[in-house]
């Protein structure tokens, strides 16, 4: 009883509605509870209130957005056992749709080691100091000049949604091959250190085994805490050949002034107050730099494209703010609700959330699996980065636009 109990909640708490609610209840605590503590304790910028009022008006808009393509849209969209489900969809051959994925995950994967520079991870084990990891971190993607720049758009929308998409579709289908698809994934993912992009390997996995009700309290607890470890264990790698300070500056633990002590140190730093300082930032740059005017998508590749207006990097400039220079690897990115606002004022907060809202609704509704274990994925993104580059840097447009066209048959149909 208390099995199926423990399997009922963390199936609730796993799915797109469930990450719904603990996606809303971080962006209170982060971006609005510790803003207006921070303003009213020790930080008397007026950037802190105004992060924390546009964090609840995006929170309610989000909601507005997710309850209003509920109530609308069609029964079509419901999960696998509803009556004449899927009815409309082009039927695609499972085969074919993942073995192309991995094919061309493969192919990229080989030819992005060889041809790269160096590998970040070898280095590692060699001793490597944290500068020239950092270095070639950014040169195994982001330094690539001319032609060889597509590697990078590639890399991102494989890892951030095909890859982990096929992955769980391989083990919902219990294919022979999702532990060798697993295994690959991961070895990509820590060739070039990146530290965090292991998540999009086991966040997703840990969401469909949720949903086939595989995942019960004990197994939650251990799997998050290997992910733990391994971030610890990557950012100690990244540090090896690097002598620490003695201790942190806690005086500045909301800056980038802040010098962690340790590896675990640097983890919880970068997972708790890097993200809340980073908006306080742009608003800053905003207001310094840009007078505070609407921006109307300069920030973003696509959108100054389609408007023919010049492209801003805006988180090369909140870099410079925080650290006083860039290179040209270095951004700071910041959670999507302050992109919103910088382009576009509160008008884009509330149309920019509502499109969240849409977003998680449509992955709640759909019938299809790899696409409703990708919400922890979509989530960190907007967590960290704009609405506009989560949906058409990472691939989430693609995967929508293909889920609500195409249906991919049983393997064994």
């Amino acid at each position: 009883m208390q099995t199926q109990i423990s399997l009922a909640i963390t199936n609730r708490i796993l799915s797109p509605k469930g990450g719904l609610l603990l996606f809303l209840l971080s962006l209170f605590i982060f971006y609005f509870l510790v803003p207006l503590s921070a303003f009213s304790f020790s930080k008397p910028l007026d950037e802190y209130p105004l992060l924390s009022t546009l964090t609840l008006v995006s929170i309610l808009s989000i909601l507005i957005g997710y309850y209003t393509f509920k109530a609308t849209s069609t029964s079509n969209l419901k999960p696998t056992g509803a009556p004449a489900k899927n009815a409309h969809l082009i039927p695609l051959n499972f085969h074919f749709v993942h073995g192309s994925i991995w094919a061309v995950f493969i192919s990229f994967s080989i030819f992005t080691l060889i041809t790269a520079p160096s590998i970040p991870f070898i280095s590692a084990l060699q001793g490597a100091d944290a500068a020239t990891l950092s270095e070639e971190r950014g040169a195994f993607l982001k330094g690539r000049e001319g032609g060889a720049i597509a590697i990078l758009y590639l890399n991102t929308i494989l890892t951030n949604t095909l890859v982990p998409y096929s992955m769980v579709s391989l083990f919902n289908e219990r294919s022979k091959w999702r532990y060798v698809s697993a295994v690959l994934f991961f070895a990509y993912c820590i060739s070039f250190m990146q530290k965090a992009l292991f998540l999009n390997l086991a966040l997703p996995l840990l969401a469909y085994m949720a949903h086939a009700r595989r995942l019960n309290a004990r197994v939650l607890f251990a799997a998050l805490s290997l992910s733990i470890a391994t971030l610890i264990t990557a950012t100690a790698l990244s540090y090896s050949g690097s002598e620490p300070p003695s201790t942190s500056i806690t005086d500045d633990y909301l800056t980038a002034r802040h010098q962690p002590a340790s590896a675990f140190d640097y983890v919880v730093w970068r997972a708790l107050a890097v993200p809340i300082f980073t908006a306080v930032d742009t608003l800053v740059v905003h207001k310094e730099q840009f007078s505070a005017e609407p921006m109307l998508g300069a920030t973003s590749s696509l959108l100054s494209l389609l408007f023919g207006i010049e492209r801003i990097n805006l988180e090369r400039y909140v870099f410079e703010h925080q650290f006083g220079s860039w290179n040209e690897t270095a951004n700071s990115n910041a959670v999507f609700l302050t992109d919103a606002y910088v382009n576009f004022g509160w008008i884009g907060v509330f149309i920019f959330s509502i499109a969240c809202g849409f977003a998680f609704a449509l992955m709640q509704k759909t019938h299809d699996v790899g696409l409703r274990c990708l919400w922890p994925i979509f989530a960190f993104g907007l967590f960290s980065s704009s609405l506009i580059g989560t949906l058409f840097s990472n691939g989430f447009i693609l995967v929508f636009f293909l889920s609500l066209l195409f249906k991919v048959n049983h393997r064994k149909s």
